[in-house]
């Protein structure tokens, strides 16, 4: 499997695609969709913010792809896209992926770094299998193995492409696109006094990890490593039930 263009970048909420950026900056989308509106519910203000958030970000990422705020359009909060996501929402985002032509997803990996994170990588696969496009993930936070309160970052272990980031001159462009864009993402200053650093420093790696697997129960991250759970936003039943219900998971995979 490759990295084939066009593809779409499937996220949950702005600002992730930091956790991305030497990908975007070797092989640009051709669509972005956010699937949640990055606020709570009811803070329809703070989304607003969020979307010209997302939009100046993309104006440094300098690469032109279409931009959709589907959470803004079906006023899904962040944090309950696991159980706000719906079957109608699941078919016009496959109609999107056909109308746009796409060969492959990217989106990130479900890791158990928040529930939103997984869910989209639950989708992703789901269209992925439905429509015979290939996909992939990419790793973004998720608790540590070793000590619970502490991030993974942008984690390398484990199989996957190797997306080799040639060049000093490419990696510190890296950098400096991830605080730039940190500093557009005002919004998110708590967010970054933890993975501000840890998500700069990721940036001088040779290489970022892609991994064109699925993910079953059985590889899924077990409960005790879930990192949305020790913040009590969510726990991994609730959240695998309601893939359940609306078809994301299938017999085959989940």
């Amino acid at each position: 499997m490759e990295l084939l263009k066009p593809y779409a970048l499937i996220l949950a909420h702005g600002d992730d695609e930091i956790g991305v950026i030497p990908i975007v900056l070797k092989t640009p989308p051709t669509i972005v969709l956010y699937l949640t509106n990055g606020s709570g519910i009811g803070n329809s203000d703070f989304s607003k913010k969020r979307e010209s958030e997302i939009s100046r970000s993309w104006r440094i990422l300098d690469c032109g792809p279409e931009i959709i705020n589907f959470g803004s359009k079906f006023q899904i909060p962040d944090g309950t896209l696991h159980s706000s996501f719906t079957v109608n929402h699941l078919e016009i985002l496959q109609e999107l992926i056909i109308n746009a032509g796409v060969k492959c997803i990217v989106t990130t990996h479900a890791e158990g770094g928040h529930q939103d994170h997984d869910t989209t990588f639950m989708v992703s696969q789901h269209l992925s299998l439905k429509l015979d496009i290939n996909l992939f993930s990419f790793h973004l936070y998720c608790q540590h193995s070793i000590m619970k309160k502490l991030y993974s970052v942008m984690n390398t272990h484990g199989s996957g492409i190797k997306n080799e980031i040639r060049g000093l001159r490419i990696r510190f462009r890296a950098i400096v696109t991830a605080i730039r864009i940190m500093s557009i993402y005002r919004s998110q200053w708590k967010t970054w006094i933890g993975l501000g650093l840890p998500l700069a420093i990721a940036m001088t790696r040779k290489f970022q990890i892609l991994k064109p697997n699925y993910v079953s129960m059985e590889n899924y991250p077990e409960s005790d490593f879930l990192f949305y759970e020790s913040r009590g936003r969510a726990d991994r039943a609730s959240v695998t039930r309601h893939w359940s219900e609306i078809g994301i998971i299938s017999d085959k995979h989940m």
